[in-house]
């Protein structure tokens, strides 16, 4: 039996990065880890197609990023929950349709090559 969340767009009005962005990719991704942010990914492609809004199969998609189990991609919800870019109740999920910049308190967990990059960019907030 396949689970399914119902994806909204949470748009706070702070997100200054699409989520499929090289700062993505640079500076969120060490945070957040591949599955969270391939799963970001997906849910910004699927709000170019359905702007306010989109049923996630949970099985389906664990398939479509090569994950073994559905679990993998719950998991990956709540990293984005964690790291504030997405609010879930229950079986609605928020996602922001924009990342913010990294925040700094984050900037520990980066390589030192890139954590000293991200403190050093002006919309890196304090």
């Amino acid at each position: 039996m396949s689970e399914i969340l119902q994806v909204v767009p949470l748009d706070i009005g702070d997100g200054a990065y699409d989520p499929r962005s090289t700062y993505v990719e640079q500076y969120w991704l060490p945070v957040l880890g591949p599955t969270a942010t391939w799963l970001l990914r997906r849910i910004a492609d699927n709000f170019d197609r359905a702007p306010s809004g989109f049923e996630l199969d949970l099985a389906e998609t664990a398939k479509a990023l090569g994950l073994a189990q559905r679990g993998k991609v719950q998991g990956a919800c709540q990293r984005l929950v964690v790291f504030s870019i997405a609010r879930q109740q229950d079986l609605v999920l928020a996602v922001r349709r924009a990342v913010p910049a990294l925040p700094r308190r984050y900037a520990h967990r980066l390589p030192t090559k890139l954590a000293v990059a991200h403190l050093s960019r002006k919309d890196a907030d304090g």
